[in-house]
């Protein structure tokens, strides 16, 4: 299958800002979960299954 691909575009500013003083995004990448939480997420995930595998 080909596609069309163009070049999308974007308004907006970059501005760089050193790691040690971008602690926004280093708290929101150190945020913890705990084992039970992840255990309920990953319980809670919809599994689907295909007529294909169900045929198996």
């Amino acid at each position: 299958m080909v596609r069309n691909h163009r070049p999308l575009e974007y308004d907006f500013p970059v501005e760089y800002v050193r790691g040690k003083d971008n602690v926004t995004a280093d708290a929101l990448s150190r945020i913890e979960i705990s084992s039970s939480e992840l255990n309920a997420k990953i319980e809670s995930s919809t599994y689907v299954v295909t007529r294909g595998q169900a045929r198996k």
